[in-house]
């Protein structure tokens, strides 16, 4: 089943096995408009980052992909995608009144200590250019795997939520800060930075190697995270550090 949003058209299905395949399949039949949605009851074979896999029951949480034409961006410039897509679903967040939402790098979002948000955005580049993204994102709305080290929009509420209303409200987001992906990745890039787990602060963290403490310093333009350890700084490419304590 589909609709039309103001900004794009919601396709609703109850099963699949990726929102981001479903996605990616249905751009290659026909042009798709930016902010073009799917979103999904349950997924077979939901991922994440780390080829995770996302739990969540039926119907409770926001399982979906979104449709996006960057206007100019190098294939080397990926990582804006990342940092432009997490900080419009914190920021989405923070709207709700939701105190203490911050950024895992790369992209998961939490809340305190506690994940809320899974993001996979997953490009297509011709010509050294992304030409098209599919950004997958999995929120727990109204319920979260109880063994992990996770929370819900209505555990931190206190009530259920519409997960189309969470829909509506995060297209919105990505469409309002899409402008300054866009004109001014500079500042997306300094507001990226704030929103991190660890700026600033020492967390656990562990390498290759052992456990140790670490401060987040900054983000390179390619993705890479540079964090102070023991004084020296030091960077770090996607899964050779892990978060202790959090949920990967």
């Amino acid at each position: 089943m589909s609709n039309k949003a103001d900004l794009g058209e919601f396709i609703h299905l109850n099963s699949v096995d990726s929102t981001n395949r479903f996605l990616r399949e249905l751009s290659k039949s026909r042009q798709l408009n930016n902010w073009t949605a799917v979103y999904a009851d349950y997924q077979t074979n939901g991922k994440g980052q780390r080829g995770n896999t996302w739990r969540s029951v039926s119907g409770k949480n926001l399982l979906c992909s979104v449709y996006y034409r960057p206007i100019s961006l190098n294939a080397n410039q990926a990582f804006f995608i990342n940092e432009w897509v997490s900080f419009s679903v914190a920021h989405m967040l923070e709207s709700f009144g939701i105190k203490d939402v911050l950024i895992k790098w790369p992209n998961d979002i939490l809340i305190g200590r506690k994940k809320v948000c899974g993001i996979l955005v997953e490009n297509t580049v011709a010509g050294g250019r992304i030409s098209e993204t599919i950004i997958g994102i999995g929120i727990n709305a109204n319920d979260f795997p109880k063994d992990l080290n996770s929370t819900s929009l209505k555990n931190e509420l206190g009530d259920s939520i519409e997960v189309k209303d969470i829909l509506k409200n995060l297209v919105n987001q990505l469409s309002n800060d899409s402008l300054i992906f866009e004109k001014r990745k500079q500042v997306l890039s300094e507001l990226y930075l704030k929103k991190l787990y660890g700026y600033k602060n020492l967390v656990p963290l562990r390498d290759a190697d052992s456990e140790w403490n670490g401060r987040v310093i900054n983000i390179q333009p390619s993705g890479k995270i540079q964090i102070e350890k023991n004084g020296e700084i030091l960077d770090f490419d996607f899964k050779e550090i892990e978060w202790q304590g959090l949920t990967s």
